[in-house]
């Protein structure tokens, strides 16, 4: 199990594919207590499989980790709002929407 410092909250999880890939850049060395352990089980993914077929297990595995994190964030008075951001004179606007919308190209203009 590795250990990730997000949104300063030390995670404990064991991941891999494209969720590994996107928690990388936040992997710490530490021995100290997890503020969050988050645990997969396959258990889940035949049901989610049947009504989902096109999803793979990778990306079950993604959005999972992505649900479960964002159950606990909840714990620490915290929550996660899909959007872009664009920090302009010190603060931060944040333009949430569906994805597809085009929030990351209005940002990037």
């Amino acid at each position: 199990m590795n250990t990730y410092s997000i949104a300063d909250l030390t995670v404990n999880m064991d991941c891999s594919g494209k969720t590994k890939a996107q928690a990388e850049k936040y992997l710490i060395d530490s021995t100290e207590n997890p503020d969050i352990t988050l645990r997969l089980s396959l258990n889940g993914y035949e049901s989610f499989k049947a009504q989902f077929p096109e999803v793979s297990e990778e990306s079950y595995q993604y959005v999972t980790f992505a649900r479960l994190f964002s159950s606990e964030l909840l714990k620490h008075n915290g929550f996660v709002l899909h959007s872009s951001a664009v920090a302009y004179e010190n603060k931060a606007y944040l333009f949430s929407a569906d994805s597809g919308t085009g929030k990351s190209t209005h940002t990037s203009l």
